[in-house]
């Protein structure tokens, strides 16, 4: 964790109203451009307790390669991911570039129809990279699948009592 805040001029702990999971982030200014840490972890991740996802598919993807197969033109804004935090080393920290002003903004008012169609042209680059994406999820650089979907356990179905105990934490 110390190597991806090294030379941090600044660091200041943030919230925004659509982030609903409960991963914690931060502002940073690191060598003087503005970065954004994201903290997950089980413990306070609820829906990363719903799907009983306690590898931190973050760092899974990350430590694949997955996000080197991108399209240029997906722009995932990680420059480095640590794994192994929290009280039981399943939680990770994801250090980006921040680009909260090229996101669609928070809140739930409309988007213009210039904003929706911004976000919605792709001349075919992403469904390109859809096909790369799905191989190497079968089979990660080593040649072993990576689990990253567990197929019946990605979305299971929970009791609502069960739901509601976990997204209290």
């Amino acid at each position: 964790m110390e190597e991806l805040t090294f030379g941090a001029t600044h660091r200041e702990a943030f919230l925004t109203t659509d982030s609903k999971s409960g991963s914690s982030f931060e502002r940073l200014v690191i060598d003087g451009e503005p970065r954004v840490l994201k903290h997950v972890h089980p413990d306070h991740d609820w829906t990363m307790r719903f799907c009983g996802d306690l590898g931190c598919p973050p760092v899974q993807v990350w430590a694949a390669g997955l996000m080197d197969v991108l399209p240029e033109r997906i722009d995932h804004a990680t420059i480095a991911v640590a794994g192994g935090l929290g009280r039981d080393g399943r939680g990770g920290a994801i250090l980006m570039r921040d680009v909260g002003a090229d996101l669609v903004p928070a809140g739930d008012l409309p988007l213009s129809l210039a904003v929706h169609a911004r976000y919605l042209d792709d001349p075919g680059g992403a469904q390109r990279s859809d096909a790369r994406l799905a191989r190497r999820h079968r089979a990660g650089p080593a040649g072993r699948p990576l689990g990253l979907v567990r197929g019946r356990t990605a979305w299971p179905v929970r009791p609502p009592a069960v739901g509601r105990t976990w997204c209290r934490g």
